[in-house]
């Protein structure tokens, strides 16, 4: 039996620390993690430096990081995005997988010259793209919610199925025949077919049943149990009927991504241990089999940049973009023309199976290399310059009290400036012609195809799309209903004929309407909104569309843009910033808003769950004062005067943050204070500053336990962002707005008494 000896022991650590290291580096240079954790695999591997012990069993747990990186894959598919985008994320996907795979094979064939077994080899190693790489770069920039985002991660969906069925295809190259071919294709798919349906027809049924004989104690690991079962048993089953266990690994995640919560419980309790076992994978099972000695030859070095040719067919997968833009064909292309860990895998098993050669496995390694490194710069920088100069344009466009602007043709553009004597909240916008803006609002239960019909349809009708997201619900009992919103321009419309503007929003909202007729909920609960307003109407929980007239928020005579493009420019930062607002109350509660008291209402919450972690410290300090002043048995001026200051600078620290907006260790802490205060001398100022700080909380509290807004109890999860004691804290805070108004009635009576 083998000894394991310090050296071992001290050499994995140092592996370990170095991957980890690598990966940090590589994402500081604003590369992808597999960079620099393959390079440091391939530099400490057998290959080179030969500095890891028993590298066979560092490949195998790099083996298990790759099943947990496909169960991963399979338990994030959202079902209702690929039901939303219909046949275009199914074409995308296809298209971004075959092409480069027709590109690639001609190439090792014609150019290469590689026999027919290894250049299909080649062929299915160049058709998957990275999944993770593309959208770690659209979170950062916050484009996963947007139409164009929805198609990508609908089109990687597909392209990664086709990845695993084209892997279930090695092992029959080495003596293709009909049967050999046809077994592993009719396999995959009749486990596609019967997990897929599973998946949306039995396992939400199922599990909602499983909830209720289940303690929520239990519940995460009941899950965890039934889907790594379910991983094993399917990937025996896939195996031994002649597919692939990695498409049974997938298809097990896939049967659980309806299940609500799975997501949440993969990330708190797998995802930390599923990172390490892949930083293993792409160092160990994909680092060391790379011939370092050999990898800049002249050989290797041709034949990456040769294979870089197929990336055009993963380039040209962006003309399937909505509304075919030159931004939004850049970035459909370059998100789809990233090579990574499936096109490696394929790489890897042919190079086991003996289907290429170590000189051909190095010459896939460099062209994903470099296609990791030169697409996700090239994508981070167009996402840059895309949003970027647009928000900037607002203020290089702006000039304070302009009488007059031009539009972006050169037409006058003759803007009606308020009177001097006007504030900017009373600031009218009276435009002779001006860009018409709407902010519009569609939600309706899904069907194939829906979010490409009305982008279509969006585009057909000439409005120019600044801001946009959407919203699914497709996990558990919410699954099946579909939001869209988004802020646009009118081409057409023109403000200085009112009439014809309301003509034009009819005709505009019927043709909306007309994508949701296979949801008469939705029909029947559909608005139109003519009035303008900067912070769209609510239209409650209703499914419908929801059709207003908008303008940018904030809009005074001091920052009014003089070109209509600076006003466009203003309207999308706005739009965003409202968009924005809206995504984190969806996140939270499962519900859409575009305005009014609902908006409000719930991003007060927000900001006052933000303020929790804000004000530790203040906290912190304020109770120090406290106990030092409450144990003295008689308090000294200095004393009295330091407490009275730390409860000055609490109050204007949190008036800063807006009326009502307090957390809940400062407002223990200005409690305890202020009771300290009435035991000993009344102190009437401090008083109607927290009277000014609380009241509106406390309405706010009140309207919302007697569900006068019709809220009822939708919105728990609401009440669980709040502190536990938030009913203490609302009726100490009524009861400080009464104290305070008994005290200024005394001292406006001269001190009279007063019950």
């Amino acid at each position: 039996m083998a000894v394991i000896l310090y050296e071992d022991v001290f050499n994995t650590l140092v592996f370990l620390l170095a991957v980890w290291c690598g990966g940090k580096l590589s994402m500081a240079c604003r590369l992808p993690s597999l960079v620099g954790e393959i390079i440091v695999g391939v530099l400490l591997g057998p290959g080179l430096a030969d500095f890891v012990p028993f590298p066979y069993a560092l490949r195998l747990y790099g083996e298990l990081g790759l099943l947990f990186l496909v169960l991963e894959a399979g338990v994030e598919v959202d079902i209702e995005v690929l039901k939303d985008l219909g046949l275009l994320g199914l074409a995308l996907g296809l298209s971004s997988a075959l092409l480069p795979f027709v590109l690639a094979t001609g190439m090792a064939l014609l150019v290469l010259r590689y026999d027919v077994q290894a250049s299909l080899a080649v062929g299915f190693s160049m058709a998957p793209t990275s999944m993770g790489v593309a959208l770690t770069i659209l979170k950062k920039a916050g484009m996963t919610n947007t139409f164009q985002g929805q198609l990508i991660i609908a089109g990687l969906i597909v392209d990664a199925v086709v990845a695993l069925i084209l892997l279930s295809q090695l092992e029959n190259l080495k003596s293709p025949d009909v049967a050999s071919v046809m077994i592993p294709i009719i396999s995959s798919l009749g486990f596609l077919v019967g997990v897929g349906s599973a998946a949306i027809l039995v396992t939400p049924r199922y599990f909602d049943w499983l909830r209720q004989k289940v303690p929520p104690e239990h519940e995460a690991n009941v899950l965890l149990f039934l889907l790594f079962s379910s991983a094993i048993g399917l990937m025996a089953g896939t195996h031994y009927s002649k597919s692939h266990y990695l498409l049974g690994v997938f298809l097990a995640g896939f049967l659980f991504c309806t299940v609500e919560r799975i997501q949440e419980i993969w990330r708190d309790q797998i995802k930390r241990v599923m990172q390490w076992l892949v930083r293993l994978f792409f160092a160990s099972t994909i680092g060391f089999d790379v011939p370092i000695k050999d990898i800049f030859t002249s050989k290797v070095i041709v034949g990456g940049l040769v294979l870089m040719v197929s990336l055009l067919g993963k380039l040209s997968t962006g003309l399937l973009a909505r509304p075919r833009t030159r931004s939004n064909i850049f970035m459909v292309g370059l998100s789809m023309a990233v090579w990574g860990e499936f096109g490696l895998i394929i790489a890897a098993t042919s190079l086991d199976l003996e289907l290429i050669d170590g000189d051909t496995f190095s010459i896939i390694v460099l062209a994903t290399i470099i296609s990791t490194i030169i697409s996700p710069l090239l994508l981070s920088t167009l996402l840059r310059s895309v949003q970027a100069p647009l928000r900037g344009a607002a203020s290089k466009g702006i000039e304070p009290g302009a009488p007059e602007a031009l539009a972006e043709n050169g037409d006058a553009a003759a803007i009606s400036i308020a009177p001097d004597d006007q504030t900017d909240s009373e600031l009218p916008l009276v435009v002779k012609k001006w860009p018409v803006y709407y902010a519009i609002r569609i939600r309706s239960s899904n069907r194939w195809g829906l979010l490409d019909a009305v982008m279509q349809r969006v585009y057909s009708l000439h409005l120019q799309t600044f801001a946009s997201r959407i919203f699914n619900r497709g996990r558990g009992a919410q699954r099946g209903e579909c939001a869209l919103e988004f802020y646009c321009k009118d081409l057409i419309a023109s403000s200085n004929d009112e009439d014809a503007v309301k003509q034009r929003m009819a005709d505009v909202h019927v043709a909306l309407v007309s994508m949701i007729e296979h949801d008469t909920v939705a029909v029947q609960g559909s608005a139109m909104v003519t009035e303008i307003s900067d912070v769209p109407p609510d239209q409650g929980s209703d499914r419908g569309v929801l059709l207003s007239r908008w303008q940018p928020p904030g809009l005074t005579e001091a920052n009014m843009p003089v070109t209509e493009k600076g006003m466009d420019a203003f309207a999308m930062e706005q739009s965003e910033r409202l968009l924005a607002e809206d995504e984190s109350v969806w996140e939270e509660t499962g519900r859409l808003t575009i305005g009014g008291s609902e908006r409000e209402r719930l991003a007060s919450m927000m900001r006052m769950r933000s303020m929790l972690k804000q004000k530790e410290q203040l906290a912190l300090h304020l109770d120090h004062t406290n106990t030092v002043y409450e144990s003295q048995d008689t308090p000294t001026a200095d004393s009295r005067e330091m407490r009275l200051k730390n409860i000055d600078v609490a109050l204007e620290s949190l008036s800063r943050q807006g009326s009502g907006h307090v957390d809940v260790h400062t407002m223990d802490s200005i409690k305890s204070l202020a009771r300290a205060s009435s035991s000993q001398t009344p102190e009437p100022e401090v008083r109607r500053s927290l009277a000014d700080l609380f009241p509106s909380m406390a309405s706010r509290q009140v309207e919302h336990s007697n569900g006068d807004n019709g809220y009822h109890d939708e919105d728990r999860s609401m009440h669980e962002v709040r502190p536990e004691d938030i009913q203490d804290l609302s009726s100490s805070a009524s009861s400080y707005a009464e104290e305070a108004a008994v005290a200024t009635d005394d001292q406006g009576r001269g001190g009279e008494k007063s019950e």
